[in-house]
């Protein structure tokens, strides 16, 4: 029997900076059960207060809108939006009483959303964010939904600077009977539409999944509408010391006739100068771009030779501080940096992007070094906790190899709790893993740099990848040069560069660098032997249905290459995971008074990791509580492989060396840097 729907939005001020959960302004129902007049009608419920209506869809003022909302969770209905965690943020800030009936609503499965729905079907049809006629971008807003499925075109009321859309607070106060007609029509029509849209998506793929991508979305959402605050005096440091140095790369560029300088002062990069000097450094046969243009990216640089474009492809890293990191960074030391979840990638994974203006700091994709991270601190009285899923996706992949392959050589290592890397360069070595270990902890060089080389064989071989792409990630990730790292070069590069791979051009690499990727790939094969069977898997899914069903969840991806399949046979069984996590820590900060999480907040979501801002006299109990729960998640997604450890660690800013400390009495205390 298929349950009772009721679709429901709201309509706000705007968001701005550090504020992206506005005051209502009026909210509007659509139920197929109801029987309005076909005309727009103005009805009166009490002496001084009046409600819109016009076939199915209702209009009421705020107070009426959360009292409707209690009624409908109370007496277990469903509700459809169309990004659903806005309205329900929204509804929360009206009348917090609404806060436990609707996480037990999305813990019961009964909120639904349109947005999601559509993004999950798209993802089993193998075009997320494309439309399949047109092969152009394809945005998931009501709109475009509307466009898709019911053959309107709204756009002029959704994009018209002068449409009610934008301007509901001018109306925040006004008696509803006094609203003119199409400020009432058009919050009527998005209901209306979105239980229309709800009802045509009723035979999509992969609805089997909606709850929990719905449930992890409204988390998102509710953390990034918490934020980020930064450190003025650890900002101010940041921007002054990558500024400096960009301005002073930047001078010594324009020396050397890569940079000219404009008239207002600024420096531009000479590309036509640049592409000269590339040519020159490859004897006059440059790679060259998919358009023919010479090429000029950071691996033609840096595989030149030429120390000057090396020096220069070197800088990228601090110009990507100075261009991406120092507006985001102010911006939080005025405001909460409050971000847009994008919840859905193919893999299952997620993403952020900005979610107010110079806002453009993303946690997900902050930099190993440069201290950005270091510029995020908690507020006060509260103290940030990260925990993190150790070696997750190798967990995950040992997991699927049990279930497709039926053993796993990885899968044992770990429930010996022996270390991944450490194994491979024991096996790189020729010795035991007991022997490599050893060497490991007596910090032998020869034991550390075999262990540093297996970091990127071991992330990067599962997904597919060729010795070429290994070569590259692992400089470009991990800084491991396989030629100088293995001994057999001083400097990579000097004992010749190839262009070809198989049948495969390549930008100019070196070719020991490739040798030893080959040889580690081998190597790695024999060590972690059921991944043949693994790849093996893989190409039968795609052979047989043109794509891969994620194991637990069932969520089908379709239209998937080799490598696209190989990596999501286990990324998306870590992505289920830590956001099932992310739902149970999120449950307890919100909608559980009696847990020591209550008050917390998770205002970023790394992946593998829950950065949280935990009350701090609560905080050894609610960290351990978060581990508790990212324990709990694993063992529903990974039930045959050890979780390994779940440590907090607590700190005042957020470092990415920051480690469990407890004071005398075992209890979890901030860890603080060195001087």
């Amino acid at each position: 029997m298929k349950p009772n729907v009721i679709s429901f939005d709201t309509e706000t001020h705007l968001i701005k900076p550090g504020l992206s959960v506005p005051k209502m302004v009026c909210g509007t129902f659509a139920d197929s059960r109801a029987d309005f007049p076909a005309d727009l009608t103005c009805l009166l419920t009490s002496r001084v207060d009046q409600f819109w209506v016009r076939g199915t869809a209702s209009l009421v003022n705020p107070q009426a809108t959360a009292d409707t909302l209690r009624s409908v969770l109370k007496d277990g209905l469903h509700i459809v939006c169309q990004n659903a965690p806005f309205d329900m943020a929204v509804a929360m800030r009206q009348d917090p009483s609404l806060v436990t009936p609707i996480f037990e609503a999305y813990d019961e499965g009964r909120i639904h959303d349109t947005m999601i729905r559509e993004m999950l079907n798209d993802i089993a049809r193998g075009c997320l964010g494309i439309d399949p006629d047109t092969r152009k971008p394809f945005r998931y807003n009501q709109a475009s939904l509307e466009k898709r499925h019911l053959g309107i075109d709204r756009t002029d009321a959704k994009t018209n600077p002068d449409a009610w859309r934008l301007r509901y607070a001018e109306l925040d106060g006004v008696p509803l009977a006094q609203w003119p007609k199409e400020a009432v029509i058009y919050p009527l029509e998005d209901a209306e539409n979105c239980l229309s849209l709800f009802h045509k998506q009723a035979d999509f793929q992969n609805l089997n999944d909606e709850a929990s991508q719905v449930r992890a979305h409204f988390a998102l959402h509710l953390g990034a509408a918490w934020g980020i605050r930064t450190n003025p005096d650890a900002v101010r440091e940041f921007t002054n010391r990558v500024l400096t140095q960009q301005r002073l790369d930047q001078e010594k560029f324009h020396l050397a006739g890569i940079y000219r300088k404009e008239r207002n002062g600024k420096y531009v990069k000479d590309t036509k100068a640049l592409a000269a000097k590339v040519t020159l450094a490859y004897g006059g046969n440059p790679p060259t771009t998919p358009s023919g243009a010479v090429a000029t990216d950071k691996d033609t640089l840096i595989e030149s030779g030429d120390d000057l474009l090396i020096e220069l492809a070197e800088t990228s890293a601090n110009n990507k501080l100075a261009n991406s990191y120092t507006k985001g960074l102010a911006h939080g030391t005025r405001h909460a940096m409050t971000l847009k979840p994008n919840p859905l990638l193919e893999t299952g994974r997620t993403s952020y992007r900005a979610g107010a203006e110079d806002m453009t700091v993303n946690p997900q994709v902050f930099p190993r070094k440069g201290g950005v991270r270091e510029c995020i601190e908690a507020r006060p009285g509260r103290v940030l906790v990260s925990v993190d899923y150790s070696t997750q996706e190798l967990r995950t992949l040992a997991q699927v190899c049990l279930w497709s392959v039926g053993y796993s050589d990885m899968a044992d290592a770990l429930n010996a709790k022996r270390d991944l890397h450490t194994a491979l360069a024991a096996k790189i070595m020729g010795v035991t893993y007991e022997v490599a270990l050893s060497l490991v902890d007596s910090e032998d060089k020869r034991a550390l740099d075999m262990r540093q080389m297996a970091k990127p064989v071991n992330f990067g071989l599962p997904g597919g990848m060729g010795p070429p792409t290994l070569v590259f990630s692992a400089r470009n990730s991990y800084g491991v040069r396989f030629c100088e790292l293995s001994g057999q070069c001083e400097k990579c590069g000097t004992q010749g560069k190839v262009t070809q791979w198989g049948k495969k051009e390549i930008t100019p690499t070196c070719k020991v660098c490739l040798d030893v990727a080959a040889m580690l790939k081998d190597e790695w094969m024999t060590q972690w032997s059921e991944m043949q069977g693994y790849f093996a898997w893989v190409k039968s899914q795609i052979t047989l249905h043109d794509g891969i069903t994620h194991y637990v969840s069932e969520r089908f991806r379709g239209g998937v290459g080799f490598c696209d399949g190989a990596n999501g046979g286990f990324q998306g069984l870590a992505a289920d995971m830590s956001k099932a996590a992310l739902w149970l820590v999120t449950m307890d900060c919100y909608a559980h008074p009696d847990s020591p999480l209550y008050g917390t907040r998770v205002p970023a979501f790394i992946h593998d990791e829950l950065l949280c801002e935990v009350p701090e006299p609560r905080l050894h109990e609610a960290a351990y509580k978060v581990a508790d729960h990212m324990r709990t998640a694993a063992q529903a997604y990974c039930p045959d492989i050890d979780p390994g450890e779940l440590e907090p660690a607590a700190m005042r800013r957020w470092y990415k060396k920051a480690k469990t400390v407890l004071d005398k009495n075992g209890r979890l205390i901030p860890w603080e840097p060195k001087p």
